[in-house]
């Protein structure tokens, strides 16, 4: 081992101590997608130091010799390359049926020759090791063909929030994973304008409509770079004016979406029609306004509102009328329909409506030509009830059997994993399209793993084709930097089937100089488990929507015994990770642990704030509290807001991407003001008072090792 680690050693001085090559590009494929991969192998390997491009009237000074081709012989997925030695010149062929696979095959050219690419950035340890990346060549079916990204872009961490350039470079990372397939989705009122008879509906309501003014704290005034509202920097100078903010919020994606295409993805726009009518008029209109400000999409997904039982209550014979308006007799004796309906219960007519509601849209789409070979349609469900998503998406397939059904079908990808064997039949794999999760919003202000889940959801899916490959997979994320392992994770097995997690952890602790190695694995697992716990057991305990929070702090919501679960196995994994802070000698390997040990405290002490605001409990607070017990209560309240303090203290000290601001953001309209609108409640305090210089506080955790991420 120690010669092989030697040898690498010297190669890398002799690439380094060398200079760049000349290289030159022999290509005549001129289309956005190759351009951008021209632009690509220059930038990453000019930046490595390696190569010095030279004009096509030099080609002759030139010693590497890029050439792009199209084959179409080769699966539309698949991607090779192939670097030969001819006449002194190394020849290097990136090939694929279609340019977005040319480009794939670029990036596993790179990666071949030391570069790894994160959802962060590309990172290039020692430069590139060129005599590497002579003589090599491979070819790669990838085990998921359509595999990317599902963008809610509705919350203050996410990229919605973030510069038209910050976007841009996000996307362009995706790219660089091999992700090929982006949707952005759009609640009412977000991303597009609607011009009805009597009213204009603006987009530019973002998150939700709930206006976020940059919170009066310093250390996120020092992160913020907005100076009044928390939203998209070039648009914040127009936030009042509701016109012009809604047409300078759909620029904004329109620039973004156009730069997905650019990079190689195909494009799906996602919104929800919000109806049952089995007249189609409004949500036509609602199409033609999307397609208007959008038209570069491939694909356009009508999805069902997001339901889980807290939706309106219905009978069963409003479940049945509904099934009569949609799809007629057809049902009554179909048991994957009728089986799941009840006297009375949640959501289940208005999923039923609202299918029967798209497949009609869309037909009508068809027969007026909206629908055809340039632009496909797609129906969702989202739905994390497994018997009635199971009934959702068979509808879906039997009214609109020529079209791809997507299914969301839970929360985390645990149970995404757990879900999906329930709900998709045999025959539809190849139709279907699956939702999961690099990260789940209902723990947002913890740090997550959600490895098992997709490892298990790919390893089942590609064992029920007769490839072995699978059609779809999508996944939901908020958060970029504190997700960046997960995201790897996703990037990889969607290119090389399910990976077994601890070799995936062995190869991240390689890659990042973490020793011992298996104790980083041990941590991994560790906090890939503690993930699935909170979610099963602590629902939505870290959500960062602001009307989770509008009726106080949930005081007694999370029992005190999960609670200490949850922190002592996030403990767990910090012990882990100490032991590796402890051997770890190298920069690279001790930022890593650095960044993820402070979004381990900062873990810690968001629960932390849930015990101590169980001291509450011990107020009768259905009553008038007496003046004694008013100090004392706030005195309570004031300790879990300095709980709080502490973790935007930490939070702030690893400030990686726009998205570490907009998750504060969120904790203060969140769970701070929570607890603000109980101790104004309760104590008579402004929602504005500061908690008092006296407030006790317990010392933060120690940092394992206390170095700044790069």
């Amino acid at each position: 081992m120690k010669i092989q680690v030697i040898l690498f050693l010297v190669l890398c001085l002799y690439a380094c101590s060398r200079g760049p090559e000349k290289a030159s590009m022999v290509t005549s494929q001129t289309d956005p997608v190759s351009a951008f991969a021209h632009e690509e192998l220059m930038h990453l390997t000019e930046k490595s130091g390696s190569f010095i491009f030279v004009d096509s009237s030099c080609i002759n000074e030139a010693n590497w010799l890029f050439h792009f081709e199209k084959d179409t012989s080769m699966a539309p997925y698949q991607f090779a390359y192939s670097s030969n030695e001819k006449k002194g010149k190394n020849h290097v062929v990136f090939k694929g049926a279609n340019a977005t696979t040319q480009l794939h095959a670029l990036y596993s050219f790179l990666e071949k020759g030391g570069y790894r690419f994160e959802i962060t950035g590309p990172k290039l340890k020692n430069g590139l090791i060129l005599d590497s990346l002579k003589n090599q060549e491979e070819t790669i079916l990838p085990t998921v063909k359509k595999r990317g990204i599902r963008q809610h872009i509705n919350f203050p961490m996410d990229v919605s929030a973030w510069t038209e350039h910050e976007a841009i470079e996000y996307i362009h990372n995706l790219a660089r994973m091999k992700f090929n397939y982006m949707t952005f989705h759009s609640y009412p009122g977000q991303w597009y304008e609607v011009n009805r008879k009597d009213t204009t509906e603006y987009a530019g309501h973002f998150f939700y409509g709930k206006t976020h003014f940059i919170p009066d704290n310093d250390q996120i005034k020092l992160m913020a770079t907005n100076e009044k509202y928390f939203c998209i920097p070039e648009i914040e100078q127009v936030y009042e004016d509701k016109a012009e903010k809604s047409k300078q919020a759909m620029q904004w994606l329109h620039k973004i979406m156009s730069e997905t295409k650019r990079s190689g993805m195909q494009l799906q726009f996602s919104f929800e029609p919000r109806s049952t009518d089995v007249e189609v008029g409004k949500t036509v209109e609602t199409v033609k306004a999307i397609l208007k400000e959008y038209p570069m999409i491939d694909a356009l997904e009508f999805i069902t509102e997001e339901a889980g039982g807290w939706g309106a209550y219905t009978t069963r014979r409003q479940t049945e009328e509904m099934i009569r308006q949609h799809y007629g007799d057809r049902y009554w004796q179909d048991d994957i329909v009728m089986n799941p309906i009840r006297e009375e219960q949640t959501d289940l007519a208005y999923i039923y409506g609202q299918v029967g509601h798209s497949a009609k849209v869309i037909d009508h789409l068809k027969n007026n030509n909206i629908i055809n070979d340039a632009l496909s349609a797609k129906i969702g469900v989202y739905c994390a009830i497994p018997d009635y998503a199971k009934a959702a998406y068979y509808l879906a397939r039997q009214n609109a059997p020529d079209i791809e059904v997507a299914i969301l079908s839970g929360h985390q990808s645990s149970r995404v994993k757990n879900n999906v064997p329930k709900i998709i039949r045999d025959t539809d794999w190849n139709q279907s399209v699956i939702y999961s999760w690099i990260e789940f919003d209902g723990m947002m202000f913890l740090q997550q793993n959600g490895v098992s889940g997709i490892m298990s959801t790919i390893d089942y899916a590609s064992k029920q084709s007769s490839d072995g490959t699978v059609n779809a997979i999508l996944y939901n994320h908020w958060r970029t930097a504190e997700n960046y392992i997960t995201a790897r994770y996703a990037s990889e097995s969607a290119i090389k089937g399910a990976i077994k997690p601890s070799d995936f952890y062995d190869d991240f602790a390689s890659f990042y100089e973490i020793k011992p190695r298996e104790k980083f694995i041990l941590a991994m697992e560790a906090l890939d488990q503690v993930d699935i716990y909170g979610t099963d057991s602590l629902g939505n305990f870290g959500f960062c929507w602001e009307g989770r929070w509008r009726n106080g702090f949930p005081v007694t919501s999370y029992k005190l015994s999960r609670l200490k679960k949850l922190y002592d196995g996030y403990e767990v994994v910090r012990q882990h990770l100490k032991e590796c802070a402890d051997a770890t000698i190298s920069e690279v390997g001790k930022n890593q642990l650095s960044f993820l040990d402070n979004r381990l405290m900062a873990t810690l002490l968001y629960i932390k704030a849930f015990q101590k605001a169980w001291e509450l409990d011990k107020f009768d607070t259905a009553n008038e509290l007496s003046e004694k017990d008013k100090r004392a209560y706030v005195n309570i309240c004031n300790e879990v807001l300095a709980i709080f303090d502490q973790f935007i203290t930490i939070y702030s000290q690893q400030n990686v991407d726009r998205g570490c601001v907009g998750n504060l953001v969120s904790l203060w309209y969140g769970p701070i003001r929570g607890v603000k609108i109980l101790r104004q409640k309760h104590g008579d305090v402004p929602l504005t008072e500061s908690i008092p210089s006296d407030t006790p506080i317990d010392e933060p955790p120690l940092p394992i090792v206390n170095v700044t991420y790069n």
